[in-house]
């Protein structure tokens, strides 16, 4: 049985960032790009179910309104977050 993890995805024309969860995230990003725009997958977190609600905490300086609490700017936060995280 999969699990659900976190994704962080950038949209390709606005470079906004998502943050969300899923148990098919390749499947999330395809509905995404189709409901959205392009979508570019950065990184896949597994962890418990309260690290997407973490994350949004740590990102919310840089939330982006015009498109709900899980999209974001980037100012330098989230990019430096992935760095962090290990090569998959």
């Amino acid at each position: 049985m999969a699990l659900p993890v976190v994704y962080i995805a950038r949209g390709l024309e606005s470079g906004l960032f998502k943050v969300g969860r899923s148990l098919r995230v390749e499947t999330r990003i395809h509905s995404l790009a189709m409901a959205a725009e392009p979508m570019e997958l950065m990184a896949r977190i597994p962890g418990p179910l309260s690290m997407e609600s973490e994350m949004h905490r740590l990102f919310a300086a840089s939330q982006a309104g015009t498109r709900g609490r899980e999209w974001f700017r980037d100012d330098g936060v989230i990019v430096a977050f992935l760095e962090t995280l290990p090569a998959s």
